[in-house]
Protein backbone atom coordinates (compact mmCIF):
# COMPACT_ATOMS: atom_id res chain seq x y z
CA UNK A 1 0.00 0.00 0.00
CA UNK A 2 1.38 3.19 -0.78
CA UNK A 3 1.82 6.16 1.52
CA UNK A 4 -0.76 7.95 -0.16
CA UNK A 5 -3.17 5.02 0.23
CA UNK A 6 -2.43 4.47 3.67
CA UNK A 7 -2.97 8.35 4.64
CA UNK A 8 -6.56 8.23 3.37
CA UNK A 9 -7.24 4.55 4.88
CA UNK A 10 -5.83 6.47 8.46
CA UNK A 11 -8.46 9.39 7.80
CA UNK A 12 -11.70 7.50 6.37
CA UNK A 13 -10.90 5.04 10.03
CA UNK A 14 -10.74 8.08 12.36
CA UNK A 15 -13.84 9.40 10.49
CA UNK A 16 -15.94 6.48 11.19
CA UNK A 17 -15.24 6.39 14.58
CA UNK A 18 -15.67 9.67 15.11
CA UNK A 19 -19.55 9.19 13.47
CA UNK A 20 -19.95 5.82 15.21
CA UNK A 21 -23.22 5.34 16.91
CA UNK A 22 -22.29 5.90 21.13
CA UNK A 23 -23.82 3.63 23.79
CA UNK A 24 -26.67 5.92 25.33
CA UNK A 25 -25.25 7.64 28.43
CA UNK A 26 -26.98 7.09 31.60
CA UNK A 27 -28.66 10.97 32.32
CA UNK A 28 -28.99 12.40 35.89
CA UNK A 29 -31.90 12.49 36.97
CA UNK A 30 -33.75 15.80 37.64
CA UNK A 31 -33.86 17.02 41.19
CA UNK A 32 -37.37 16.53 42.76
CA UNK A 33 -39.52 20.32 42.75
CA UNK A 34 -39.45 21.06 46.13
CA UNK A 35 -35.97 21.48 46.25
CA UNK A 36 -35.78 24.32 44.22
CA UNK A 37 -38.19 26.28 46.09
CA UNK A 38 -37.08 28.86 48.16
CA UNK A 39 -36.15 26.95 52.32
CA UNK A 40 -39.48 26.60 54.19
CA UNK A 41 -41.21 29.56 55.49
CA UNK A 42 -38.55 32.05 54.38
CA UNK A 43 -40.50 33.67 51.51
CA UNK A 44 -44.15 32.34 51.18
CA UNK A 45 -45.75 34.17 48.66
CA UNK A 46 -42.80 33.64 45.83
CA UNK A 47 -43.12 30.09 47.06
CA UNK A 48 -46.64 29.54 46.46
CA UNK A 49 -46.15 31.17 42.91
CA UNK A 50 -43.70 28.54 42.07
CA UNK A 51 -46.28 26.31 43.39
CA UNK A 52 -49.10 27.02 41.62
CA UNK A 53 -47.59 25.80 37.65
CA UNK A 54 -45.78 22.99 39.53
CA UNK A 55 -49.04 21.50 41.04
CA UNK A 56 -51.18 22.12 38.28
CA UNK A 57 -48.46 20.28 36.13
CA UNK A 58 -47.73 17.46 38.44
CA UNK A 59 -50.98 16.90 40.15
CA UNK A 60 -50.14 13.87 41.67
CA UNK A 61 -47.04 14.82 43.65
CA UNK A 62 -47.76 14.90 47.29
CA UNK A 63 -45.23 17.10 48.44
CA UNK A 64 -46.00 19.89 46.13
CA UNK A 65 -49.63 19.79 47.96
CA UNK A 66 -48.13 19.59 51.16
CA UNK A 67 -45.22 22.43 50.57
CA UNK A 68 -48.70 24.79 48.97
CA UNK A 69 -50.46 23.99 52.59
CA UNK A 70 -47.47 24.84 54.80
CA UNK A 71 -46.93 28.16 52.99
CA UNK A 72 -50.32 28.77 53.01
CA UNK A 73 -51.28 28.41 57.24
CA UNK A 74 -47.92 31.01 57.56
CA UNK A 75 -49.29 33.40 55.18
CA UNK A 76 -52.97 32.48 57.17
CA UNK A 77 -50.71 33.79 60.43
CA UNK A 78 -48.89 36.75 59.06
CA UNK A 79 -51.14 38.74 56.62
CA UNK A 80 -52.18 42.12 57.49
CA UNK A 81 -56.03 41.30 57.18
CA UNK A 82 -58.82 39.26 58.44
CA UNK A 83 -60.19 38.87 54.75
CA UNK A 84 -56.29 37.54 53.32
CA UNK A 85 -55.89 35.38 56.37
CA UNK A 86 -58.84 33.56 55.63
CA UNK A 87 -58.13 33.37 51.52
CA UNK A 88 -54.90 32.12 52.52
CA UNK A 89 -56.45 29.11 54.90
CA UNK A 90 -58.85 28.12 52.89
CA UNK A 91 -56.26 27.60 49.85
CA UNK A 92 -54.06 26.22 52.63
CA UNK A 93 -57.02 23.59 53.70
CA UNK A 94 -57.66 22.92 49.68
CA UNK A 95 -53.81 21.59 49.33
CA UNK A 96 -54.30 19.80 52.38
CA UNK A 97 -57.61 17.98 51.01
CA UNK A 98 -55.22 17.19 48.04
CA UNK A 99 -52.43 15.99 49.44
CA UNK A 100 -54.28 13.84 52.20
CA UNK A 101 -56.64 12.48 49.32
CA UNK A 102 -53.33 11.44 47.32
CA UNK A 103 -51.91 9.72 50.28
CA UNK A 104 -54.47 9.37 53.21
CA UNK A 105 -51.60 6.98 55.41
CA UNK A 106 -49.00 9.81 55.07
CA UNK A 107 -49.05 12.01 58.50
CA UNK A 108 -47.87 14.65 57.21
CA UNK A 109 -50.97 15.00 54.89
CA UNK A 110 -53.28 14.20 57.81
CA UNK A 111 -50.89 17.01 59.81
CA UNK A 112 -51.01 19.45 57.33
CA UNK A 113 -54.64 19.45 56.63
CA UNK A 114 -55.09 19.13 60.78
CA UNK A 115 -53.30 22.49 61.23
CA UNK A 116 -54.82 24.59 58.04
CA UNK A 117 -58.42 23.51 59.54
CA UNK A 118 -57.73 24.58 63.20
CA UNK A 119 -55.87 28.33 61.72
CA UNK A 120 -59.05 28.68 60.17
CA UNK A 121 -61.06 27.92 63.04
CA UNK A 122 -59.51 30.47 64.64
CA UNK A 123 -60.18 33.33 62.35
CA UNK A 124 -63.78 31.79 62.19
CA UNK A 125 -66.80 31.90 64.89
CA UNK A 126 -69.60 30.17 65.64
CA UNK A 127 -71.26 26.73 63.83
CA UNK A 128 -68.16 27.31 61.99
CA UNK A 129 -65.37 27.28 64.09
CA UNK A 130 -66.61 24.19 65.81
CA UNK A 131 -67.28 22.41 62.40
CA UNK A 132 -63.86 23.18 61.19
CA UNK A 133 -62.36 22.18 65.19
CA UNK A 134 -64.14 19.07 64.87
CA UNK A 135 -62.43 18.00 61.59
CA UNK A 136 -58.86 19.57 62.77
CA UNK A 137 -58.82 17.24 65.55
CA UNK A 138 -60.23 14.14 63.62
CA UNK A 139 -57.19 14.79 61.29
CA UNK A 140 -54.91 15.76 64.30
CA UNK A 141 -55.96 12.08 65.83
CA UNK A 142 -55.42 10.23 62.45
CA UNK A 143 -51.79 11.92 62.18
CA UNK A 144 -51.06 10.67 65.89
CA UNK A 145 -52.51 6.94 64.96
CA UNK A 146 -49.72 6.91 62.41
CA UNK A 147 -46.97 8.56 63.89
CA UNK A 148 -47.43 8.59 68.13
CA UNK A 149 -44.61 11.48 68.17
CA UNK A 150 -45.50 13.94 65.63
CA UNK A 151 -44.73 17.32 67.54
CA UNK A 152 -46.97 19.37 65.11
CA UNK A 153 -50.25 17.15 65.94
CA UNK A 154 -49.74 16.73 69.72
CA UNK A 155 -50.05 20.53 69.38
CA UNK A 156 -53.12 20.43 68.22
CA UNK A 157 -54.56 18.23 70.23
CA UNK A 158 -53.21 20.56 72.93
CA UNK A 159 -54.70 23.38 71.55
CA UNK A 160 -58.03 22.15 70.88
CA UNK A 161 -58.21 20.66 74.61
CA UNK A 162 -57.00 24.11 76.15
CA UNK A 163 -59.87 25.67 73.69
CA UNK A 164 -62.32 23.02 74.76
CA UNK A 165 -61.59 24.45 78.18
CA UNK A 166 -62.03 28.09 77.53
CA UNK A 167 -65.51 27.62 75.84
CA UNK A 168 -68.54 29.00 78.12
CA UNK A 169 -71.50 26.58 79.34
CA UNK A 170 -73.86 27.05 76.27
CA UNK A 171 -70.98 26.79 73.44
CA UNK A 172 -70.11 23.62 74.64
CA UNK A 173 -73.87 22.62 74.18
CA UNK A 174 -73.98 23.68 71.15
CA UNK A 175 -70.65 22.02 70.26
CA UNK A 176 -71.65 18.45 71.86
CA UNK A 177 -74.71 19.44 69.47
CA UNK A 178 -72.43 19.84 66.33
CA UNK A 179 -69.76 16.71 66.87
CA UNK A 180 -67.32 17.70 69.26
CA UNK A 181 -67.75 16.03 72.21
CA UNK A 182 -65.12 13.67 71.88
CA UNK A 183 -62.84 16.22 72.25
CA UNK A 184 -64.91 17.79 75.07
CA UNK A 185 -64.46 14.75 76.84
CA UNK A 186 -61.05 14.45 76.54
CA UNK A 187 -60.27 17.91 76.85
CA UNK A 188 -58.27 18.90 80.72
CA UNK A 189 -56.05 21.55 81.55
CA UNK A 190 -53.65 18.31 82.10
CA UNK A 191 -54.20 17.00 78.70
CA UNK A 192 -53.73 20.24 76.97
CA UNK A 193 -50.35 21.00 79.14
CA UNK A 194 -49.21 17.01 78.58
CA UNK A 195 -49.61 17.75 74.73
CA UNK A 196 -48.08 20.69 74.10
CA UNK A 197 -45.10 19.62 76.67
CA UNK A 198 -44.80 16.98 74.19
CA UNK A 199 -44.91 18.77 71.41
CA UNK A 200 -41.49 20.71 72.41
CA UNK A 201 -39.81 17.41 72.97
CA UNK A 202 -40.57 15.66 69.80
CA UNK A 203 -40.24 18.90 67.55
CA UNK A 204 -38.29 21.43 69.40
CA UNK A 205 -37.66 24.42 66.80
CA UNK A 206 -40.90 25.95 66.41
CA UNK A 207 -41.22 28.70 68.33
CA UNK A 208 -45.24 28.47 68.35
CA UNK A 209 -45.36 24.91 70.78
CA UNK A 210 -43.45 26.51 73.41
CA UNK A 211 -45.72 30.01 73.30
CA UNK A 212 -48.74 28.23 73.31
CA UNK A 213 -47.87 26.22 76.63
CA UNK A 214 -46.49 29.57 78.06
CA UNK A 215 -50.21 31.07 77.60
CA UNK A 216 -51.70 27.76 78.67
CA UNK A 217 -49.70 28.02 82.53
CA UNK A 218 -50.09 31.87 82.54
CA UNK A 219 -54.01 31.47 81.68
CA UNK A 220 -53.87 28.85 84.69
CA UNK A 221 -51.27 31.27 87.46
CA UNK A 222 -50.81 34.48 86.59
CA UNK A 223 -47.33 34.51 88.11
CA UNK A 224 -46.12 31.12 87.18
CA UNK A 225 -42.61 31.36 86.47
CA UNK A 226 -41.99 28.69 84.43
CA UNK A 227 -44.47 30.42 81.67
CA UNK A 228 -42.63 33.79 82.21
CA UNK A 229 -39.35 32.25 81.71
CA UNK A 230 -40.45 30.46 78.64
CA UNK A 231 -41.81 33.82 77.12
CA UNK A 232 -38.34 35.54 78.22
CA UNK A 233 -36.87 32.48 76.40
CA UNK A 234 -38.60 33.43 73.04
CA UNK A 235 -37.92 36.84 72.72
CA UNK A 236 -34.46 36.34 73.16
CA UNK A 237 -34.44 33.96 70.23
CA UNK A 238 -33.40 35.84 66.56
CA UNK A 239 -36.09 35.14 64.14
CA UNK A 240 -35.77 32.88 61.19
CA UNK A 241 -38.30 34.31 59.46
CA UNK A 242 -41.73 36.11 59.27
CA UNK A 243 -43.28 33.30 61.50
CA UNK A 244 -40.97 33.32 64.17
CA UNK A 245 -41.65 37.46 64.59
CA UNK A 246 -45.14 36.52 65.38
CA UNK A 247 -44.07 34.70 67.99
CA UNK A 248 -41.68 36.91 69.38
CA UNK A 249 -44.28 39.73 69.38
CA UNK A 250 -47.16 37.53 71.14
CA UNK A 251 -44.59 36.34 73.73
CA UNK A 252 -43.29 40.62 74.01
CA UNK A 253 -47.21 41.61 74.49
CA UNK A 254 -48.20 38.42 76.93
CA UNK A 255 -45.07 39.75 79.20
CA UNK A 256 -46.65 43.07 79.21
CA UNK A 257 -49.81 41.89 80.16
CA UNK A 258 -48.48 39.86 82.62
CA UNK A 259 -46.13 43.01 84.40
CA UNK A 260 -42.74 42.47 82.67
CA UNK A 261 -41.33 45.09 80.26
CA UNK A 262 -40.69 44.18 76.85
CA UNK A 263 -37.25 44.74 75.21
Amino acid sequence: MTTHARVWTTILVAVAALTAPTAAQPVAPLPPPTTLLPAPYVAPLRTLDLLQPLRAHSPEQVDLHLRAALEGTALGLTAPTHDQRVAYLEAAVEAGREAFALAPANPEATYWLAASLGLLADQQGGRTKISLAREAHRCATLTLELDPRHGGAHHIVGRLHAGAKRLGWATRMIARGLGLGAVLNEASWESAEHHLRTAIEEDPGPLVHTYELARLLLERQPEDAEGRELLRWIREQPPRHALDSVYVQRANELLARSGLPSP
